[in-house]
């Protein structure tokens, strides 16, 4: 894309998340392999506190620069919302929490997925891209639609 355009987008993007009470800093965002970040989510599924290392996972990245790829920023920042920094340096190493990454990739690639943010509704129905709430309501109505007269998507 032209840089213009990524200029835009990226506008765009922290225009709408700051009106949901979103910070992105993209100019901090530090562009690092996320595959060892994944893994961290994992054990954090595990451990029944997903959603709190998700939430600090993106302020980390999106917000504080914080490198998603370095073991020791990760140990320091999810020892704030429970993960012992151990573990983190350990889910990194993890063989069988790599292979739970992979297992991921490969459903993410079947749907069809090509980019992020991507959501799967009731898992069958995507919705691809940062989108307005209405385009959300619209997407969710269409589902219960589907649902209830046993359809499928056109």
């Amino acid at each position: 894309m032209p840089r213009e355009q990524v200029e835009d987008m990226l506008g765009q993007m922290t225009g709408m998340a700051a009106a949901e009470g979103i910070t992105f800093d993209f100019e901090k965002v530090a562009h690092s392999n996320t595959a060892a970040a994944h893994r961290v989510l994992h054990l954090a599924k595990e451990q029944g506190i997903y959603d709190e290392v998700l939430a600090r996972l993106f302020k980390a990245y999106f917000e504080e620069g914080v490198n998603m790829s370095d073991v020791a920023q990760l140990g320091a920042v999810l020892d704030e919302v429970g993960l012992n920094p151990e573990e983190v340096e350990d889910a990194f190493e993890s063989e069988s929490f790599g292979e739970a990454v992979e297992r991921d990739i490969t459903r993410a690639r079947m749907l069809g997925v090509t980019g992020v943010p991507f959501y799967l509704i009731n898992e069958k129905y995507g919705v691809s891209g940062a989108q307005q709430p209405e385009m959300f309501v619209s997407a969710f109505e269409q589902v219960l639609t589907l649902e209830a007269e046993g359809g499928q998507p056109d």
